[in-house]
């Protein structure tokens, strides 16, 4: 009995150096990552999501990756998730643009990781984002679905990274 705890314990030690060692390098080369909770699971398309990011000199002229980070819960009721992102730049000059984001296969399968009820998506905005300009960003995200409000919706998110050369 005692060699089969030993063994556990070791396994569990093992595994939570095996974490501690891979999770930071999963975020080493994020630099801005933050979540909204969306209240009820019900998003209004009156209801932007905004994000600020500080941008510093080390990271402008840099291509960086904007990631788009989705949570929904099952019973997600439509094929593509369309939204509005507006990127405004520290003197307020702004680029707009709409992007679909595919939530269910043709086969009927949601796209993303699911734990339970709900499901996480990273879709990539921009590969290859260039930010001109040091300072504070902003990032608003609107519903351009057609429903309103828009269901089984849990957090939206952006994350920001640098790119890793290959």
């Amino acid at each position: 009995m005692n060699q089969l705890k030993s063994k556990l314990y070791k396994s569990f030690l093992f595994l939570v150096l095996l974490v501690l060692v891979f999770f930071p390098s999963c975020s080493k080369n994020r630099i801005y990552h933050e979540k909204f909770t969306i209240e009820n699971y019900k998003w209004f398309n009156t209801q932007p999501i905004i994000f600020e990011p500080k941008i510093t000199h080390e990271f402008v002229k840099k291509p960086l990756k904007m990631v788009l980070i989705i949570r929904y819960i099952q019973g997600f009721p439509y094929k593509f998730l369309h939204l509005k992102i507006l990127l405004t730049d520290p003197k307020g000059e702004a680029q707009y643009q709409d992007i679909s984001i595919p939530i269910i296969s043709d086969e009927l399968k949601y796209y993303g990781e699911g734990e339970g009820d709900f499901w996480d998506l990273e879709y990539v905005v921009d590969d290859e984002l260039i930010l001109e300009l040091e300072g504070k960003y902003k990032i608003e995200i609107k519903s351009a679905m057609d429903e309103n409000p828009v269901n089984f919706m849990d957090e939206i998110g952006i994350s920001l990274e640098k790119q890793v050369k290959k």
